[in-house]
């Protein structure tokens, strides 16, 4: 890009850029070449100028990585939003059947760690939705004991993975939440379940 391009000029030219940048990642389709891209564009590089300046990028993009490395906390119901559709994988299971009567509602916690990559949730091993934080899925499952499992979209992070008995008369709710700088994945029960 030219020295006479603004920084606004050189966000602006992807979408899912400029809102990786400015914060809002929830909405951002990306992933870190992207990031990483906008991040580069923003350095000015002479040809002139040793090639180690293009170390910076990927150093900058790592710096952001880690600063949003703070602990997650519980959304309350009044900010939890449906999964939108185009994240659904199985969407014969996000409603009721005859055979499927109980309920796992499924919520990501919100915060900054971990917020830039989608959190993949299944169960019985099927891919059901890829969260967002404060994203929450509603799961139709026949009665009886399911394994949930959680992991992020990409990275190297392992996944979560939990059984849970499903009851027609008591829906589990069940966060998805990240410890230690998003070093951990976990799947915890709302208060009130008692693991079976």
């Amino acid at each position: 890009m030219s020295s006479s391009t603004t920084i606004a000029q050189q966000i602006s030219y992807s979408e899912g850029n400029r809102k990786i940048l400015a914060g809002d990642a929830a909405d951002a389709r990306f992933d870190l070449r992207s990031l990483t891209a906008a991040v580069a564009d923003l350095i000015p590089v002479r040809p002139h100028e040793h090639a180690m300046i293009r170390i910076a990028p990927l150093s900058l993009t790592a710096l952001l990585l880690l600063s949003a490395g703070c602990a997650t906390a519980p959304v309350p119901s009044a900010e939890q939003r449906p999964v939108v559709p185009d994240r659904t994988f199985a969407p014969g299971l996000l409603t009721p059947s005859d055979g499927r009567t109980a309920r796992f509602v499924i919520v990501r916690d919100r915060g900054s760690a971990g917020s830039l990559a989608g959190i993949d949730v299944f169960i019985d091993s099927q891919k059901i939705a890829r969260l967002a934080t404060s994203d929450v899925v509603t799961i139709y499952a026949t009665p009886g004991r399911h394994t949930l499992a959680a992991r992020f979209s990409y990275g190297p992070i392992g996944p979560a993975e939990r059984d849970f008995v499903a009851d027609p008369q008591k829906p589990v709710t069940v966060r998805v939440f990240t410890e230690g700088n998003a070093s951990r994945l976990d799947l915890r029960p709302d208060t009130g379940y008692s693991y079976q």
